[in-house]
């Protein structure tokens, strides 16, 4: 069992990085009414999905695609219908767009303002690029794994000029292999779970572990977002932004990463998924040392 002090430390993370910020409307993510519950719902182009993960809608129906996929493989991490720990991830997301972290922090743009396109995310902003590791590399891994259909292909839609994302399943395999290679072992482990003579709570345990490393190989992956502050011609052009404020932007992103914020809003006796997650991570590190 994790530590007091570390559990603490948690859970106030994720109370600080929620409380002023709505994200539920009805017990459900933000805006999740008006995401696809279908893949029919999202563009097609040559036969190719072709979703816009820098329009908010989409982004989330990305996730909401992904928990209707996988939940029937989701069996061992509980009865509720929320037991899935990519619930996480829409979480998060809605977070960052309530709390205006998803718009244009260098003025150029209205993109992701009240005053302009609220449904706009912005490339330029940090937030939305580390995101996007946690968004769209799932949602191609689990496309590639068979979870939308035999044979589906998918090419994320990407605004003109801009080249810092991949785009493809074989894009982002080839510039974040450890990324997508973790995404993809923990899809491939809940196909294999329905078939393993193993224990639920064992399933549940391994599966939380794969989870958590496709997470953690996200978030390294998400080192080439540091270069959106790193780079003397954007930080010119950002000076809305101080050295301090880019410092707790790099130092929340362990947290934002992971599914902490569920704490503060789903009941925990009934979504301990988190907090397994957390135990996992413990166990390994300590497993590690020894």
């Amino acid at each position: 069992m994790l530590r007091p002090a570390v559990l603490g430390l948690l859970l106030a993370c994720a109370v600080s990085l929620s409380s002023s910020a709505v994200i539920l409307e009805n017990g459900m993510p933000v805006l999740w009414v008006h995401t696809a519950g279908q893949l029919s719902d999202l563009p097609v182009q040559n036969d190719i999905l072709n979703p816009d993960p820098w329009h908010f809608l989409h982004r989330m129906s990305l996730y909401r695609l992904m928990i209707a996929a996988t939940d029937p493989f989701m069996g061992s991490m509980g009865t509720n219908a929320t037991d899935s720990p990519i619930w996480g991830l829409p979480l998060q997301l809605g977070w960052m767009l309530t709390s205006g972290r998803l718009a244009d922090p260098t003025g150029v743009s209205t993109c992701g303002l009240q005053t302009g396109d609220t449904m706009c995310i912005s490339t330029e902003s940090w937030w939305s690029c580390v995101n996007y590791f946690v968004s769209a590399l799932p949602f191609l891994s689990a496309a590639q794994q068979g979870f939308m259909g035999d044979g589906l292909q998918v090419q994320m839609q990407v605004p003109e000029g801009v080249l810092d994302y991949c785009t493809t399943y074989a894009d982002c395999l080839s510039r974040y292999p450890d990324a997508m290679g973790k995404w993809d072992a923990f899809f491939q482990g809940l196909k294999a779970a329905t078939d393993s003579p193993l224990p639920e709570n064992e399933k549940k345990d391994s599966l939380l572990g794969l989870y958590w490393e496709a997470q953690m190989a996200s978030t390294h992956a998400s080192a080439a977002c540091n270069a959106r502050w790193e780079t003397g011609d954007y930080v010119e052009r950002c000076h809305v932004f101080s050295d301090h404020k880019r410092k707790r932007q790099r130092d929340a992103r362990a947290a934002l990463t992971g599914s902490h914020i569920r704490y503060n809003h789903f009941p925990f006796n009934r979504h301990r998924n988190d907090y397994e997650l957390l135990r996992y991570r413990e166990k390994s590190i300590r497993m590690n040392k020894s």
